[in-house]
């Protein structure tokens, strides 16, 4: 996203992107080689790693502890990008390029010729197509329904916690950490700039239909 406007020709093209850097740590366990390996593997494809001692993390990030890490990897060009506004670039650049965004229409399902995907039904009508790109994410499970055919797509519930302290606010310049050593591999990061997100690097709570509600 470093260079967003530029990828779509766009120099008004918008991203939100927070180049705040990513931690990550791992403690002297089973996750500290493939830790090892996974940085030497960014350092080979060009992208910029650091190696930190603890002293050096704590810096970059008081509220964390860093007693048992024996890896900690940084990448400081990292960050997080706003994913509205990511939507909202791209879909302007669509348009620019002659597509047709239809929002708040309703896919009721595919319609099939034999075992081939040739248009889709909707809320708005038919539409016919030679290729159909499906970007439906969490609801995978209702494709899979449509075409008749399994897919190993399962939405998963993730608990997510959200902290707020106005004394000490959750700034952006804190970097985007994951911290293997944790139980639950920690993964924590700003939100809105005052604000911390914090949840869990396990397999979430599987569900069987695309259930979206936050509570």
């Amino acid at each position: 996203f470093t260079h967003f406007p530029e990828y779509l020709g766009d120099e008004d093209a918008a991203c939100g992107l927070v180049k705040c850097g990513y931690l990550i740590s791992a403690a002297e366990d089973e996750k500290l080689e493939p830790l090892r390996a996974s940085l030497k593997q960014q350092e080979a494809q060009g992208v910029r790693v650091e190696y930190l001692d603890r002293a050096q993390a704590s810096r970059l990030l008081p509220i964390a502890t860093f007693d048992d890490a024996a890896l900690i990897g940084y990448e400081p060009d990292a960050g997080f990008a706003d994913a509205t506004m990511v939507a909202a670039a791209f879909a302007k650049s669509a348009r620019r390029g002659g597509v047709k965004v239809r929002e708040g229409v309703t896919v009721h399902k595919l319609v099939m010729e034999g075992s081939r995907v040739v248009g889709v039904s909707t809320s708005a009508g038919d539409f016919a197509c030679e290729t159909l790109v499906s970007t439906q994410n969490i609801w995978t499970p209702e494709l899979a329904q449509w075409v008749g055919c399994a897919m190993p797509v399962v939405p998963e519930r993730h608990a997510v916690l959200a902290l707020d302290c106005a004394a000490a606010p959750y700034t952006f310049s804190m970097p985007v950490f994951k911290d293997l050593s944790s139980p639950g591999m920690l993964y924590c990061r700003s939100y809105g700039g005052k604000q911390m997100l914090v949840s869990e690097g396990l397999v979430g709570e599987k569900l069987s239909t695309s259930e979206t509600q936050q509570g």
